[in-house]
């Protein structure tokens, strides 16, 4: 009655129970039927498999839903200061069933991680100015557009008044700027050349605190992304026009990859952006 069977499939059920495992479970008389010892002993075993079961149900049907899994993520360093901290937060109270890898490194360096499979999810970025070309085979969502920060110490003379977001003001000046073949510092050489001039780089750091930290010490301007930014009273900042320059974060992934847990770390990851007010080519 509970299970909607009728008695003549139970039976059958049964029946074939009986002969898969070689031992009687029923004495059958000709109007009753009764358990016998060996059905007591399974069946207490048998509540733990049917359990399992139930529990196994459950778990394939949170990971469909992308409420429980694990997700191989990582992300860039300044991407990783910020987001992620409020990221695992967030899934830690919204989805507690998710349990996120982290990793952190260049995207030139988890790339190939991602394509091999290493990998769930990259957080990676793009300058507008100098697109990344892209493997086949890979999705790429939005997470946020920021400003990029024109910096100046605020020991250079009149600094605030070329404030004006555009780095021809500081054509004379010496330039701090991350290594040579990354996508800041292509986006500043083209910048650069755009306004006629090519900039004089006297210092490369990668670690975006290490920039701001020499050009505070008054060896340079640099050009430093909304997300690595932080105000210092040693250096004066104008974010440039984001219809000029600006950097996309991505959240980049194998297409094949159907996994829900990926639309939803990669909606917690939207919706911390917008909540520290950097979508929209915001300034924090």
């Amino acid at each position: 009655r509970e299970l909607g069977y009728s008695a003549s499939a139970v039976s059958q059920q049964m029946s074939a129970l009986e002969r898969s495992i070689d031992v009687q479970l029923f004495e059958r008389e000709a109007h009753s039927v009764r358990s016998t010892a060996a059905a007591e002993v399974l069946s207490v075993g048998a509540r733990d498999v049917l359990a399992t079961l139930l529990q196994f149900e459950d778990q394939a049907a949170a990971l469909k839903v992308g409420e429980r899994g694990r997700v191989r993520m990582a992300s860039f360093p300044s991407a990783g200061a910020i987001l992620l901290p409020r990221v695992l937060e967030k899934l830690l109270v919204d989805s507690p069933g998710i349990e996120v890898l982290l990793d952190e490194a260049e995207p030139e360096t988890l790339l190939p991680r991602l394509l091999e499979g290493e990998l769930d999810l990259m957080l990676a970025y793009e300058y507008n100015v100098v697109p990344r070309t892209w493997p086949t085979g890979l999705t790429r969502e939005v997470v946020l557009k920021e400003n990029l920060i024109l910096v100046a110490p605020s020991s250079l003379a009149e600094a605030k008044e070329r404030m004006n977001g555009c780095v021809a003001a500081f054509a004379d000046e010496n330039w701090v700027s991350t290594g040579v073949d990354t996508g800041g510092a292509m986006c500043l050489k083209w910048l650069c050349a755009g306004e006629g001039f090519s900039p004089r780089v006297v210092c490369r750091s990668n670690n975006y605190d290490t920039v701001i930290g020499i050009v505070g010490a008054g060896l340079g301007v640099a050009l430093v992304p909304a997300l690595a930014f932080h105000p210092t009273d040693a250096v004066v900042a104008h974010g440039l026009d984001p219809e000029v320059a600006s950097r996309s974060v991505l959240a980049v992934y194998r297409t094949g990859n159907t996994s829900r847990l990926l639309s939803t770390v990669i909606s917690a990851l939207q919706h911390v952006a917008l909540s520290v007010g950097l979508t929209d080519f915001g300034v924090r």
